[in-house]
């Protein structure tokens, strides 16, 4: 793998956590130009969540506390990954671990690794960039 998609990685895994061991040889290899899926399935597509946290956003004229969600898909048919965030409002009076969410929203990043590797995420079309950048 060249080492511009090495230090992506790295900075990438550096915040993840939630990601295993596994997920992260999974992205690498993916990244590297390895196109056998593990995970087969009929869409051909891996959804991996990379990390998760609570933050405060903005929205209109309020704040609201959100669980956010970094997740990554490698699409193997296209040789595309793309990476996005999922917003979901916490129901301040649940506690997360019961799971106390409601709405959602996305913003992405996508990429392409052809066989040999290349590849590089860009900026979705709705002009918003991830903090995971890949």
């Amino acid at each position: 793998m060249q080492s511009k998609y090495y230090m992506e990685a790295h900075d990438m895994f550096k915040r993840a956590n939630c990601v295993s061991r596994l997920e992260k040889a999974i992205i690498i290899g993916f990244m590297a130009g390895y196109r056998n899926n593990p995970r087969p399935s009929p869409e051909n597509i891996v959804t991996i969540k990379l990390n998760e946290s609570i933050e405060k956003v903005h929205q209109d004229d309020r704040t609201a506390l959100m669980l956010v969600e970094s997740l990554i898909t490698l699409d193997y048919n296209t040789g595309q990954w793309k990476t996005f965030r999922k917003y979901r409002e916490v129901d301040q009076s649940q506690q997360l671990a019961e799971g106390g969410v409601a709405g959602s929203d996305t913003t992405a990043t996508s990429g392409t690794a052809g066989a040999s590797g290349a590849g590089s995420g860009t900026p979705s079309a709705t002009g918003q960039q991830n903090s995971v950048v890949i």
